[in-house]
């Protein structure tokens, strides 16, 4: 993952096909720091899931 710090930044991660912004509550992050994997309920084709490196 890439850290959005410009307007370059997002460019590089920008898609033609279409973008998607995942967006954590601060609940999601002490989860993850924790060492739990979130999932995406929401999905279409493809499932989404996040976890932290290091967390398996």
């Amino acid at each position: 993952m890439l850290i959005i710090k410009t307007e370059e930044d997002r460019e590089r991660c920008t898609s033609s096909c279409g973008n998607r912004t995942i967006v954590l509550t601060m609940e999601e992050v002490v989860a993850l720091f924790a060492g739990a994997t979130l999932g995406d309920p929401n999905f279409s084709e493809y499932g989404t899931f996040i976890r932290l490196e290091g967390n398996t």
